[in-house]
């Protein structure tokens, strides 16, 4: 990307043009910041892997579609990726490679080397967006916390457990994750 010396380059041509050349990493752009993680280690992508299997096993009605990986912007402009994103069924079809968090019902994060990121930045993004659910299977403290009721920027409610128990997620999914087969 070419600038004039002088010239700092505006931050959403920066993230546009790091999301073109780093495919292999991960290139969000938060508060008006590009943020650029590595491709995550081994036990991140078995964790989202068991997470996303036990999800499909309790949609008997194919009531949602999930990805992993897809890009959300937010109405403040945000754009993120988080490690699942959950919509209504046919909610992602036609969407482009940021799709409006609008439709969005559930964004799953597993923290990475910068924890405070999942923990702190990204879950404020979300609740400021109005995603309903957001679940954090935080790594390093052994535990995972479901953030439910967004309002004014920051969830209200939430539930948390540590690895190996039970977790009930509400309505619309209105199930008991079991959190003992994702983390073993």
């Amino acid at each position: 990307m070419e600038t004039d010396d002088d010239a700092m380059p505006d931050p959403l041509q920066l993230f546009f043009a790091l999301s073109e050349r780093l495919h292999d990493y991960r290139v969000e752009f938060i508060d008006r910041e590009t943020r650029v993680s590595p491709p995550p280690d081994g036990d991140h992508e078995t964790l989202i892997w068991r997470l996303a299997r036990q999800l499909a096993r309790f949609d008997v009605g194919d009531r949602f579609d999930a990805a992993m990986n897809k890009g959300v912007q937010t109405p403040a402009g945000d754009r993120v990726v988080p490690d699942i994103t959950v919509t209504a069924s046919g909610a992602m079809r036609g969407a482009e490679s940021w799709m409006p968090s609008d439709g969005v019902l559930l964004v799953v994060e597993v923290t990475s080397t910068v924890p405070g990121r999942d923990r702190f930045t990204k879950r404020q993004v979300h609740a400021e967006a109005a995603i309903p659910l957001y679940l954090l299977i935080d790594r390093s403290e052994s535990k995972l916390t479901l953030f439910t009721e967004p309002e004014k920027g920051n969830y209200t409610g939430r539930v948390e457990v540590g690895f190996g128990k039970l977790l009930p997620v509400p309505d619309p999914f209105g199930f008991v994750l079991d959190t003992a087969s994702i983390v073993d």
